[in-house]
């Protein structure tokens, strides 16, 4: 099974991490720090906490299971937060 280790392409971590952020499971508090496209040990503590949220074995190991999840809850979070709310005035 397909999965991210921390030899894989930075590019491809840092949408992971963006999106890990977004949903708020990655939380940089320094701003200085950012997004490194490294799978460091930050990244990996997100990544399983997502996985316990999300019913799926905490591994730390973005198999295919894992990017689907992360893909359809960023989605919906996406989905949620872009669409105008009504107003009361």
């Amino acid at each position: 099974m397909a999965y991210i280790n921390i030899n894989d392409d930075r590019g491809f971590i840092l949408q992971l991490q963006r999106m890990l952020r977004d949903i708020s499971f990655l939380n940089y508090d320094d701003a200085s720090l950012g997004l490194s496209g490294i799978y460091d040990s930050r990244t990996q503590y997100a990544v399983m906490e997502f996985q316990k949220e999300n019913g799926i074995p905490a591994t730390g190991i973005v198999d295919y299971d894992t990017w689907q999840s992360v893909n359809r809850v960023h989605d919906g979070y996406i989905r949620d937060n872009s669409v105008p709310r009504p107003v009361s005035i």
